[in-house]
C-alpha cells in the first residue's frame, strides 16, 4: 500500500474518532445475508478504532440485521420513519450520516455525482427527472440532516464489498457526498512544514529530484498545496517578479484520478495573481504534468504554447503562457 494513502487513512480515523456518525438501512429486504455480514463488519472495524457508530435500520426483515450489529456491540436501532431517524441524530449530535443503498450514489445524467454542496444539491432537486423515486427522499432526508447540523452526509452502495470503507476512508471515496457550505473540506492553502514530506513525493518525477527536495523546506513559503481534509493531492512553487508570475514543480498525488487539485491550484494561484495585478502566468512545460496541454480545461483557462526564456533559469524553453 502507497504510504500516502494509508497516512489519509489514519488521518481519516483520527479525524472522526470519538465523532458520533449514523449508518443507516431502509431497504434490509434487498440485502443478503451476507451482504449484511460484510456491512456489519466494516463498521465494527471502525468502530474498534474508536469511530463512534450508530446502525439503524427501517423496513421488513430487518431483525436480522440489527441482530448482527448488537452481536458486534455496535447500538443498533429499529427506526420506523425518517422523522424518528432524524430525531435521534439530532439527540446525539452526529456529525456523518450514511446511506446504504443499492446503488452507487446519486447520478446526474447517468454519471456519478462524487460531492456536493448542500446549495448544489436544492438546485439539482429542482431539475425534473434527474433525482427521482426513493433517491430523491433520501436525499431531502440529507438536506434536513445538514439543516439539522450534520456535515457530512453519504450515499454508498452497500452492497457492494469494500465499498463503505473506501468512502470513509479516502477522499476518492466511491459513493456521493453531500456536506453543508460553511465546512468545506477541499481547500487550497500554503504549504507548511508538515507537508513538506509529501511534497518531496509528489516531485519524485521531476529532474534534479535530489536537490530538489534538500530546497523544499527552504523555499516552502513559496510553495501551495491543494488539500482533501488536509491530505495534500497538488503542490506547486509560485514565483513572483516585476510583471509575471512563474510556476515551479506542478505535479499530483496519484491517489486521485482526476486532475481536480491541479485545476483548483492554477485556479487560486492566477486570481491571486491578478490581485497582485501582474500581467504574465507562466507554467514551463517541463516543470509540470506532462499530459496537462491536452486537458480540455488547462485550454479554457487561456494558456498557449511559446518558447520563452524563463526568469528562473535564464534559458530558453516551451512555456505555457497566459495574459492576465
Amino acid at each position: 500500500m502507497e504510504t500516502s494513502l494509508m497516512k489519509e487513512m489514519l488521518g481519516n480515523v483520527a479525524r472522526w474518532r470519538n465523532s458520533n456518525v449514523v449508518v443507516y438501512v431502509s431497504l434490509p429486504q434487498t440485502f443478503s445475508g451476507k451482504d449484511m455480514e460484510e456491512v456489519v463488519n466494516d463498521i465494527a472495524l471502525l468502530v474498534s478504532v474508536g469511530v463512534k457508530i450508530i446502525f439503524a435500520c427501517k423496513g421488513e426483515n430487518n431483525k436480522k440485521f440489527l441482530q448482527l450489529a448488537r452481536q458486534q456491540k455496535i447500538p443498533a436501532y429499529d427506526v420506523k420513519n425518517e422523522d424518528d431517524l432524524l430525531k435521534k441524530i439530532k439527540n446525539v449530535k452526529v456529525v456523518k450520516l450514511f446511506f446504504l443503498c443499492e446503488v452507487d450514489g446519486v447520478f446526474n445524467c447517468n454519471k456519478l455525482v462524487g460531492e456536493m454542496t448542500v446549495k448544489e444539491t436544492k438546485e439539482m432537486l429542482k431539475q425534473e427527472k434527474v433525482v427521482t423515486g426513493s433517491m430523491k427522499e433520501k436525499v431531502q432526508i440529507a438536506l434536513n440532516a445538514c439543516e439539522q447540523g450534520v456535515k457530512r452526509v453519504h450515499f454508498v452502495n452497500g452492497k457492494k464489498r469494500g465499498a463503505f470503507l473506501e468512502e470513509f476512508l479516502s477522499g476518492k471515496g466511491s459513493g456521493t457526498m453531500i456536506y453543508t457550505d460553511n465546512s468545506p473540506y477541499k481547500k487550497v492553502r500554503k504549504a507548511k512544514k508538515r507537508d513538506v514530506f509529501d511534497i518531496a513525493r509528489m516531485l519524485r518525477n521531476f529532474s534534479g529530484y535530489s536537490t530538489v527536495t534538500k530546497n523544499i523546506e527552504k523555499n516552502l513559503e513559496s510553495f501551495l498545496v491543494f488539500a482533501i481534509d488536509d491530505c495534500i493531492h497538488a503542490t506547486m512553487m509560485v514565483s513572483y517578479y516585476e510583471d509575471s508570475v512563474e510556476v515551479d514543480f506542478l505535479a499530483s498525488s496519484e491517489e486521485l484520478e482526476s486532475l481536480e487539485p491541479v485545476y483548483e491550484l492554477l485556479q487560486f494561484a492566477i486570481t491571486e495573481a491578478q490581485k497582485k495585478n501582474k500581467k504574465f502566468f507562466y507554467i514551463p512545460a517541463n516543470r509540470a504534468l506532462v499530459l496537462i496541454g491536452i486537458q480540455p480545461w488547462f485550454l479554457k483557462l487561456g494558456f498557449e504554447s511559446q518558447f520563452l526564456k524563463t526568469k528562473k533559469t535564464n534559458d530558453y524553453t516551451k512555456v505555457w503562457v497566459k495574459s492576465l
